[in-house]
């Protein structure tokens, strides 16, 4: 009996593995002139390494099963109280339309036998011709996205190990109503967790909760979502909560679809690496790649589009300049200009009637020297 019933549960998991399924989420759409929308990211995005977590507090709002807001993104400063937060994800008339979309999660096979399910959209653009922008065309930019879910934890030998999602603008993830990861920043904009660092329970059932949100204005491109899962996911049905978004149970229809032949794993885009693909050699400029906003080519070279700015050594006095060594890149003193008296006559080699010069620091003239006395001009 334990033999037929250990083959009925392996191929109740190879099944489950082999489908693609649905789940739908919850769009919040807000007008650029909410506060806590239309964000500046040219100002925020000179600072590549800017990671900023701490928005949120540790755990799910058990009555709202929304999250709430902490202690302030402390690097951007876009949101500064509770309340500009909770507006994101609340149905407020005249502030927010609302507009349910679905994921289409796919199975993705890997050569160490393990699988997940993945979200892969690039573009990204969830309610273009939706909400506020219902019939018009073009980007519909400000909105976020609430997602209600839940997954049967069954460890397999198949079982892939990590919770993703790689988005921009910020993100947080709940499982079981704890944070496991957050983002708000612009550093490669991506979060995960291993569910073997989570202490979860074999064969429980836990709640999956996300939270995304795209707040920057038209500098900001928002074209790619990467969603994973290791687990098949259903929509978690919270009475009052989510009613219009995930049915009840008993008329819930299924989520999965007939099998299908696993697509192709998505490469990441591949990304400029200023020392590799924008040296020039010259220790004397600065290597840089080209900035975000920057459209390449399919097929282009990343040098094409670098940029190499000199470096600028003090030469804030122009009679003792520095410049830059194109041998070792460090800036170092040129010959100190000296200025030679003129002469109105020279007899054997020796000036007669001089008039003393000096050389003027900010434009590096020579220029005359009134700090001399009389016999300094009648010979030099």
């Amino acid at each position: 009996m334990k033999k037929v019933l250990f083959l009925f549960l392996s191929l109740f998991i190879c099944l489950s593995f082999s489908q693609n399924f649905n789940v739908p989420y919850k769009v919040y759409d807000f007008l650029p002139s909410q506060p806590g929308f239309n964000i500046n990211y040219t100002k925020y995005s000179l600072d590549k390494s800017i990671q900023s977590t701490g928005l949120v507090k540790k755990i799910l709002n058990p009555n709202t099963h929304k999250p709430e807001y902490c202690c302030g993104n402390e690097k951007f400063n876009y949101i500064s109280n509770n309340k500009e937060y909770d507006q994101s994800f609340m149905e407020t008339p005249g502030i927010t339309k609302t507009v349910i979309n679905t994921f289409t999660f796919n199975p993705l096979h890997y050569s160490d036998k393990t699988v997940k399910y993945a979200v892969s959209l690039n573009p990204f653009s969830p309610i273009n011709g939706k909400g506020w922008n219902e019939g018009v065309s073009g980007q519909n930019r400000y909105w976020c996205i609430e997602g209600h879910y839940k997954f049967n934890y069954q460890i397999s030998k198949t079982t892939s190990d990590f919770f993703s999602i790689y988005a921009g603008g910020d993100v947080s993830a709940f499982i079981d109503g704890k944070l496991v990861f957050e983002f708000a920043g612009t550093k490669d904009p991506q979060s995960a967790v291993n569910h073997k660092t989570l202490n979860l329970e074999q064969g429980k059932t836990y709640p999956y909760d996300i939270f995304i949100c795209q707040r920057f204005d038209q500098n900001k491109p928002f074209g790619y979502l990467q969603f994973d899962t290791p687990f098949v996911l259903q929509c978690n049905n919270i009475p009052g909560i989510n009613d219009d978004v995930c049915p009840p149970p008993s008329t819930q229809p299924p989520t999965t679809k007939p099998p299908t032949t696993p697509p192709p794993t998505i490469p990441p885009p591949p990304k400029c690496v200023a020392e590799r693909d924008c040296n020039d050699n010259n220790p004397c400029t600065v290597d840089a790649c080209s900035s975000s906003s920057t459209k390449i080519p399919s097929g282009s070279s990343f040098s094409n589009y670098c940029t190499h700015t000199p470096i600028k050594c003090d030469d804030s006095n122009k009679c003792k300049s520095n410049s830059c060594n194109v041998k070792n890149g460090k800036c170092e003193p040129l010959p100190e200009i000296i200025c030679p008296p003129k002469k109105a006559l020279s007899l054997f080699g020796i000036g007669i009637g001089c008039q003393p010069e000096i050389c003027e620091p900010s434009t590096g003239n020579c220029i005359t020297d009134s700090s001399k006395g009389l016999s300094d001009k009648l010979v030099c």
